[in-house]
């Protein structure tokens, strides 16, 4: 009995060592290199299918070259995969393809090119996001004419689906009477829905402070004002 005991210990212990070879082997590999492995993974997999015409794999595909770490990542395949896919009607393909003509990436830089890809996002899908980035375009007169009135309407469909830059920005509108009549009960429901979403906004650009905008409308209204900004508000329901 006490050599099977000696035994077992043996045994426990040349497991334990065993394991921990493992774990120190796997800590030796870095993140990177981990992260990298599995997005070749990813990209494998997901080649099977997309060389096969899953047109979903192939927007995954986009994806994974658009967004992965060098030396994975490749903006020139990306366009590729999202190109497949975009011109067999996936919205998100579309949109994305929309960001890179709009910013150069694996391609030259192309608003034209964007609003048109966009444009399609926008009226097949109501890609909020597409409807935004077009409202962009619009305001600053890029690859379309300038018009602060269609920048409005594509701000709007955005805006109604809960998209928070588009709220502020048609808060802004609004407050300044940008292309439209100055309306500062609309600018509040707008910068209030925004506020709701402070982090989205500031990350589309830091100068997008919902707190400071508020405040600085605010100042201009009147209780009776900001009453009425407060009914609009509640009343406001998210849809397209």
């Amino acid at each position: 009995m006490k050599s099977l005991n000696i035994f077992l210990v043996v045994a426990a212990l040349a497991v334990s060592a065993a394991a921990a070879h493992i774990f120190f082997k796997a800590a030796d590999v870095a993140p990177l290199e981990l992260e990298l492995a599995r997005v070749q993974s990813d990209i494998d997999r997901n080649r099977l299918l997309a060389d096969k015409g899953d047109v979903y794999a192939q927007h995954r595909l986009g994806n994974l070259y658009r967004t992965a770490k060098p030396p994975l990542q490749n903006y020139a395949k990306a366009l590729i995969w999202y190109e497949k896919s975009a011109n067999r009607g996936h919205p998100g393909s579309q949109y994305a393809l929309g960001q890179m003509y709009a910013n150069g990436r694996g391609v030259q830089q192309n608003y034209y090119k964007a609003a048109e890809w966009y444009r399609l996002a926008s009226n097949l899908a109501g890609l909020a996001d597409a409807q935004f980035s077009l409202g962009e375009l619009y305001f600053n007169g890029r690859g379309v004419p300038s018009s602060y009135g269609l920048a409005i309407e594509w701000y709007t469909k955005a805006a109604n689906q809960g998209h928070a830059v588009a709220q502020y920005f048609l808060g802004q509108i609004n407050k300044e009477g940008w292309g439209a009549d100055e309306n500062l009960i609309e600018a509040y429901k707008w910068l209030k829905l925004a506020d709701r979403h402070a982090d989205q906004v500031l990350a589309h650009s830091p100068r997008n402070d919902t707190k400071r905008a508020l405040a600085s409308l605010t100042a201009k209204m009147n209780n009776s004002q900001i009453a009425a900004g407060e009914k609009a508000l509640a009343a406001w329901k998210p849809g397209r």
